[in-house]
């Protein structure tokens, strides 16, 4: 599925576009290490930090929620109590990065097994489009005070994600477009956990997979929808809380010092219209509030 989407894209494109798509896989994880040796500012302290953006998120379960959906490090995206998010990362050449999260509940006692203190991330990600991407995130109940016979983190219970970005045709954005400063930019990837809990038997099972397609939609602005669906290939693989699609809207404003607003859904929703208790709902969102800077 992810050749097939590929081989449509690059079919789609026109001949035009050719050189941008080759230059796009060509330039798929270079490493400028030219870039190590400018100095981008006077002071050495600046330079220390450069590369470095911190922000601030608030985030709100859509509707009051009493308990999450899950196992031991494993469950869903959704929250049980707003949190506060201090977040991270740093861009340590081209596009490089380490990042984190330390998120603060506002209701401790409903913080579950499988919500984190703190969660990281690391790889390639170049935003432009007709790029190959590779990541690893960790977003379990990782734990800096993990008690008696238990780990800070599971490393082998992250998930390693290889993407690939591309536009739709122009032909194709001009008839869905209502504003020429709109876009609508896509991706497909492959995910892959190597450990991971199954609700059925509360027992740890290997190599878990799933294939995703999901589009961006920006508006007008910084005003956009986003949707995506999933297609796990071993279908008791897919967890309750594991959705079939998500989806998104709201003001992302990239630029530091800016404010965003958004809706995310990452619960556990279902085409076939019979999600799992508590999840695939509008209300089993989250409304977040974040602002960022840069170093």
């Amino acid at each position: 599925m992810l050749l097939a989407l590929s081989w449509w894209t690059l079919s789609a494109t026109s001949a035009r576009a050719d050189d941008e798509v080759m230059q796009g896989f060509l330039n798929s994880f270079d490493i400028p290490i030219s870039d190590l040796l400018v100095k981008k500012h006077d002071s050495e302290v600046r330079n220390l930090f450069s590369g470095l953006s911190v922000g601030l998120a608030y985030t709100m379960p859509a509707t009051r929620v009493q308990r999450e959906l899950g196992l031991v490090r494993d469950g869903g995206r959704q929250l049980a109590s707003p949190t506060l998010s201090v977040n991270f990362k740093y861009t340590i050449v081209g596009s490089w990065f380490i990042g984190g999260a330390v998120p603060f509940y506002q209701n401790p006692d409903r913080q579950q097994p499988w919500n984190p203190d703190f969660t990281y991330c690391f790889g390639y990600s170049d935003w432009r489009p007709y790029t190959i991407s590779l990541t690893y995130c960790n977003y379990g109940g990782n734990r800096f005070k993990p008690g008696e016979g238990r780990k800070a983190t599971r490393f082998d219970q992250g998930g390693w994600s290889l993407g690939y970005k591309f536009p739709l045709p122009k032909r194709w954005q001009q008839a869905l477009l209502f504003d020429q400063s709109g876009s609508i930019g896509c991706n497909t990837g492959f995910s892959y956990v190597k450990n991971f809990t199954d609700a059925v038997t509360n027992e740890e099972r290997l190599h878990k997979k799933k294939l995703s397609f999901g589009c961006k939609y920006t508006i007008w602005g910084w005003w956009y929808l986003n949707f995506a669906v999933n297609y796990y290939p071993d279908k008791s693989q897919k967890q309750p809380w594991d959705p079939d699609y998500t989806y998104g809207f709201g003001y992302f404003d990239w630029h530091p010092g800016k404010i965003s607003v958004q809706y995310n859904n990452y619960s556990g929703n279902r085409f076939d219209g019979k999600p799992a208790e508590g999840t695939g709902k509008f209300s089993n969102g989250s409304f977040s509030v974040s602002w960022s800077m840069s170093f």
